[in-house]
This record gives C-alpha cells, structure tokens and sequence, in this order.
C-alpha cells in the first residue's frame, strides 16, 4: 500500500547479498526504498506468489498471475511477474489502478500545435494510426485519449487489449485471453463482425494481427494501435519486417505518432541555474533562455520532479511519404522526406518544455538522444541533361526525368505488331472531335517497347508521359495528372499490383481508368487485376490497333 500512495506504477521485490531489496519506479525512474533481511523477504515473496495463484513450490520457471488489493478501500489490480534468479527468485509487481481516468489530449501537457495535429489524424473515418515508444512511455495513455476524443452516441468503438487498463463508459473492451486461444488476432477477426466504427488494439505483436489491422484499415474503419519502435519512421519498417506488404502500408497509415515521458520539475522546489549549459548542448539553447534545474523538498520526495508529460514526434502522410513507402525505401529517407513536411524530432518538442522551464536539460538527455550535427553533403557535380524532344510534354509541363536509351538495332515484334511502315503524319494535339488531346501515361520498364508505344499513341493524337517503374509511376501521377493510364504488371521494386492497389486507395486517384498490359494471361492473373480495379486487360503479344481500340474504348465509357 506504501508503493501504491507513493504513485508507483511498478514494485521490485530482488533478492541479493544480504537480504532482499525493494524498489519504487515512480515516473519512470526506480529508487530503492528498502532492504529486509532475507528471513523476512523470502516469505513476502512466496507470499506475493500465493496471492496471485502462482505455484510457491516451483522456483525453477517464470511466472505470471494477477492478484487485488484493497487500499483505503479502494480496489486495485496488481500484474505480478516472477524470475528465477542466481540469489532467488525477483518479483515485479504492475500496478494498475482503475481509478485512473481518461485524460483529455490537452492534458498530457503537450506542446502548442502537437493536440491539434492527433485531432486532425483522428478526424479520418478510416485507415490506421500508431502509436509508437519504449516500454511505459504513456502510449495506452495517449490512445485512450485519442479515443476519448472521437467518443459518442453515433460511433462504435471496440477495443481489444491486455490487459484492460483503464475502463471507460460508452465502449466495448475485449480482454485477450491466450490459454481460452482468445489472441489480438482471434479478437480482431470477431470484432470486425460487430460493425465497428473505431477499432483500438493494443498491440501489433505478430503478422497475422498486422494484415487484420491494415486490411480493416483499407475496408473503412479508423484502427488505433501500439508498435514498440524508436521512432515515428521507424515503425513502417517495423510493419514491413513483421510481414506487411509495403503497398498496403502506404495505402493505410494515416499517421504515426512517437512517444516519450519526461519528468516535470517539482513547482515548489525548482531553482533558476546560474551556469552555462555543456559545450555539446549549447547551440540548441537561445542565448539569453533562463533554465531551471531539480532541487528536491518533501512535496517531491527530495527528487525534484512531481508528474510527467508526453513529447512527441507526429508524422503525417503526404504524398511523396507514401511513394517512399510504397517503394520500401529506408526508414532515415521516410524520416527526412516527413521533416521536409513539417515533422518535429521527440528532440525537438522536448527542448521546447526545457526552454520554457517545465523540465531540464538532464531529463530531456536521459530520455533523448542528442541528435548528431548534420555535415553538409558534398557539392554534387552537375551533368549536362540529355532529354529528347520527345520527353517535353506539351504546354512545356515538365520533362521527364530520365534520357532516351539508344535506338534498338531492330524493331520490337515480340509484343505486338506495328504493320504501318510509311512515314508517320504529324501527330495531333487534339482528340476526337477537336476535344482536347488526352494524356496517357505508359508504365513499362523495357525502354524499347515503350518508345514504339510512344510513338503510336502521339500519332493517334494522345499526349504521352512515361515511366519505367512503379514509384516513378506514383510520382508521375502526382505530377501530370493523366487522363489513363496503361500499367505493365511486371516492374521493378513497386509491381503493378502495387501500383494498381495505391491508386485506387487514393480518393485523388481512384477515379483514373488503368489498362493492365502483361505477359501473363492465365484466369487467375486476369481475375486479380479486376478485382483490384483495373478498367481493361491486354495480353502480350498484341497488335498496334487492339491498343488503340482499348484506348479508346475504356477513355469513351468514362466520359
């Protein structure tokens, strides 16, 4: 009762030379409160045991149970872990009060802009946002809050934890139960049956609960959910390693939100510190910037510090985010691209609550790595470009970014035939009944049949912008804005399935007809492309007409 009126979340019960230690983690920090003889402390552990239904005779295998205590009559749920050790066993104890309530967002103490920017993410009606940090860095805290946000009459909100920390009113919380075979995964199929609205889970520890959570994510629901990662960056790699598909995560992640806990600086107790900040910290500091450092009184137990906040690193998709991510890039080129876009490092908004005086800079180091000085990168030699005349789109748009190979030596046969052999007529910057000219975007990585291809569509009146793989796709989606497109299956790093499905979990891009070209003409393979939303399919080889006709067929059916 001691741990639990000192604010303790975790009780350590060590056996060691001499007796048995005791130990408090109050905000994140653990200090030792006592030392019994070991003729006390063995029993008090097998008495811990006992009231958690653990075997007191077994002292050779780890443990877990679950106990409750009254304190000031108030109930209180203990996690109780045991661990054998070299001198006995040591027992963890987590408690977990379920008088603690739900906090707003605008009570983790969070910096002006970081509440704003959760509350533009939880504004999504579908797709999935995580939540990211160490071991008790407050992300049950910051989800519940999340959810106590989107709370009402009209939304259906599920949860499936473990265990149930905070109980809240006007929701559903499942608790997983592993030996019953109920698993986040078993739980998360279920609860897809109840018609939810939100969709909170604990955790993502395996594969199978990821592609739940994405593919509820992508078929309308807002998913809430926990990964232990560094950083925001770092949790798309972490979903790629557990097994996810990048296209899926691109096409699903609305936002990613990191999380530490910092100590706050005891109000009564905080002096001003009258010397200069370390050498290595001082150009983070604005000259003139009065800091605060820990003193310790009896409000503070003589630490200094009395409560905690959360800062925070939020990154949210932008469209280059999900052509990167789509592409598997690493997780420093996500995290460069999300800066670029507004994104503040768990350094940056932690130095904000020290230049404020709320912290200090010690806390802010024992929670943060100093991020390293950037060296400028190297002057990059300039190369003369070499576009052809045909890379320019029409109305000077743009050009492409990469040069025309050289001509091949013979004609390309092998996918379709091309039987006209006269001098091509000037080619037409308008369509059909003087209509505008369409823009057709060809996506192939031969280099040689899409020249041919070129060269056919631009005599038939088309403005043509190519690519030869699937993020330059993406990218060239964003820029041009094509009328159709016509997609080759088979492309390096991002396929055309992954191309074909980012497309068309875009609200931007879902509308455009695609035309699948592959050398792959089995049912199966046809039947994937339909049902990930391709408007036509061509087998190859074809001939030069059959490309037109479907051209114009699918572009007719649209307008």
């Amino acid at each position: 009762s001691e741990g639990i009126l000192s604010r303790a979340s975790d009780i350590h019960v060590e056996p060691e030379e001499g007796g048995v230690a005791v130990r408090y983690r109050i905000d994140g920090v653990l200090r030792q409160v006592m030392k019994i003889p070991r003729q006390a402390g063995l029993p008090l552990i097998s008495r811990i045991k006992i009231m958690s239904s653990l075997d007191i005779a077994d002292r050779l295998r780890p443990q877990d149970g679950r106990a409750r205590v009254a304190v000031n009559g108030q109930p209180i749920d203990l996690r109780v872990s045991t661990l054998p050790a070299q001198l006995g066993e040591k027992v963890v104890i987590r408690i977990l009060d379920s008088r603690a309530t739900v906090k707003s967002l605008d009570s983790l103490g969070l910096n002006a802009g970081e509440a704003e920017a959760i509350k533009r993410l939880l504004e999504n009606h579908e797709g999935i946002l995580l939540v990211t940090g160490p071991t008790g860095s407050g992300k049950t805290t910051t989800l519940y809050s999340a959810i106590n946000q989107i709370k009402s009459e009209g939304v259906n909100i599920v949860t499936v934890e473990d265990p149930v920390e905070y109980r809240m009113q006007g929701i559903v919380q499942v608790q997983v139960q592993e030996k019953a075979g109920l698993t986040f995964a078993a739980a998360l199929r279920s609860i897809l049956r109840q018609d939810p609205n939100v969709v909170l889970v604990g955790e993502i520890r395996d594969k199978e609960t990821a592609q739940i959570a994405v593919q509820a994510s992508l078929t309308g629901h807002l998913v809430l959910s926990t990964l232990h990662t560094n950083d925001a960056a770092n949790a798309v790699t972490r979903l790629v390693d557990i097994g996810v598909e990048p296209y899926k995560i691109a096409a699903s992640l609305r936002g990613v939100v990191a999380q530490r806990l910092m100590r706050k600086l005891c109000t009564t107790c905080k002096e001003v510190w009258m010397e200069a900040p370390p050498e290595r910290l001082r150009r983070w500091i604005p000259a003139g910037t009065p800091l605060y450092r820990h003193a310790g009184c009896p409000d503070c137990a003589m630490t200094g510090y009395r409560g905690r906040f959360s800062i925070l690193e939020i990154l949210t998709m932008t469209a280059e985010l999900e052509r990167l991510i789509a592409a598997g890039e690493a997780a420093d080129k996500i995290a460069d691209a999300a800066k670029r876009g507004g994104m503040k490092s768990l350094w940056d908004s932690g130095l904000a609550h020290v230049t404020r005086g709320e912290s200090t800079l010690e806390e802010l180091t024992r929670v943060v790595d100093i991020p390293a000085e950037e060296e400028p990168p190297p002057p990059a030699e300039k190369a003369p470009a070499r576009l052809s005349g045909a890379a320019r789109l029409s109305g000077g748009a743009a050009a492409l970014r990469f040069t025309e190979p050289p001509e091949p030596a013979a004609p390309v046969s092998t996918h379709f035939d091309l039987l006209e052999e006269h001098a091509p007529p000037p080619a037409r910057r308008s369509g059909a009944h003087g209509e505008p000219a369409s823009k057709v975007l060809l996506v192939d990585d031969e280099d040689s049949l899409r020249k041919v291809m070129k060269d056919l569509l631009e005599r038939d009146g088309y403005v043509v912008t190519e690519a030869r793989d699937g993020v330059q796709a993406l990218d060239q989606v964003d820029r041009v804005g094509p009328d159709i497109i016509v997609l080759d299956l088979n492309l390096p790093g991002l396929d055309g399935y992954g191309v074909l499905s980012h497309l068309r979990s875009r609200p931007a891009t879902a509308n455009i007809p695609v035309i699948v070209l592959t050398a792959k003409g089995d049912e199966d393979n046809e039947v994937r492309v339909f049902e990930l939303g391709a408007d036509d399919f061509l087998t190859k080889p074809f001939r030069a007409r059959a490309l037109s006709a479907r051209l114009e067929a699918v572009l007719g059916r649209r307008r």
